[in-house]
């Protein structure tokens, strides 16, 4: 078997275990995966006619660089579970208003802890900015940056502290239903931003 078709099969092993575990539960402590998925990218990724080239072109995207393949990662998990198409509640709708500005905010808290930079929420929300301008440049993120991307800083802090407190209020409350996926983005976000959210305390 050649080196191509074994990390072939070796991606589709991963897929397969990956999907499996986000039905499950979205939970990377277990997503661990026994094949080796970074070395079967490395040989696929040396294949130009790859479907993963015209993901990074589509994007404007350097498939050298770490941080846009980050950017990638972002804007895949938004497409999966940010998505009204997906079946995400509407920002009016939705039993979180603006949850999406959550999704963002964990995200960029990662990257800043990658780099080493302080991260707590002011930091965070400084940055969502130059967030929501990457989204902004991507046909499928672009109509949801597009609405947040003129509002004022403040207009945003104060979106993303009224989702923070519909999330704990959603999340203690055992008689309100919330979709899975929702209530993981909503409790990384509380316990990033307030960690002493189940104490009923302040930040």
């Amino acid at each position: 078997m050649n080196k191509a078709i074994k990390a072939e099969n070796q991606m589709q092993a991963a897929r397969k275990e990956i999907r499996a575990n986000i039905r499950q539960v979205l939970n990377t402590q277990k997503l661990g995966s026994s094949v080796s998925v970074v070395e079967a990218m490395n040989v696929l990724l040396e294949e130009k006619s790859h479907p993963i080239h015209k993901l990074f072109e589509l994007g404007r995207l350097d498939v050298s660089n770490h941080d846009h393949w980050r950017a990638l990662t972002f804007i895949m998990v938004d497409e999966i579970f940010g998505g009204k198409q997906r079946g995400a509640p509407s920002k009016k709708d939705g039993p979180i208003s603006n949850v999406e500005l959550l999704l963002y905010l964990n995200q960029i808290r990662r990257m800043r802890i990658e780099e080493g930079w302080p991260s707590d929420v002011g930091y965070c929300l400084a940055d969502l900015p130059a967030m929501l301008q990457v989204l902004e440049e991507n046909s499928e993120t672009r109509e949801l940056a597009k609405h947040y991307l003129n509002k004022k800083v403040t207009t945003l802090k104060t979106y993303v502290h009224t989702a923070l407190t519909e999330s704990a209020a959603h999340l203690l409350n055992p008689r309100k239903e919330i979709d899975r996926a929702l209530a993981e983005i909503a409790e990384e976000a509380l316990n990033n931003f307030r960690p002493d959210w189940r104490q009923g305390g302040k930040p």
